[in-house]
């Protein structure tokens, strides 16, 4: 197991590479509805950081489910990533984030003040690649 200080030092250690993942997933578009190009991205970060990745489509019929929030678009054409490394019978670790931002013109959208969202899937991303 790693210890804490072990892991921020090695956090420390990727700063850089953290800093420019996520100047490449901001780059990326990623508005509601047009993130395929930003999943690409973070889809080859997960790959290059060791992890089998998967693209999963999300089914249209999803929009019809009260548990899955309010569709603001069409799901066709759009996925989830799925980022899976090892196989052991241990403990699991998930880590989950969105990647869609909603327009800046468009605050009737935000449930709450601006942020990035992309910035801690970064941070995430930085972590499983220190581990």
């Amino acid at each position: 197991m790693v210890s804490g200080e072990a892991l921020d030092s090695a956090v420390d250690a990727l700063a850089e590479e953290a800093f420019a993942f996520l100047e490449r997933l901001v780059a990326a578009p990623s508005t509601v509805g047009h993130e395929a190009e930003v999943c690409d991205v973070f889809g080859a970060e997960l790959a290059a950081t060791g992890f089998d990745v998967e693209f999963l489509p999300i089914p249209e019929e999803i929009v019809s489910d009260p548990l899955a929030g309010v569709g603001q678009t069409s799901y066709a054409g759009r996925a989830n990533v799925l980022g899976r490394r090892g196989r052991g019978d241990g403990p699991s670790l998930l880590l989950n984030g969105h990647l869609d931002v909603v327009p800046a013109d468009s605050p009737e959208f935000w449930s709450s003040p601006r942020s990035s969202r992309p910035g801690g899937t970064a941070g995430c991303t930085a972590v499983a690649r220190a581990t």
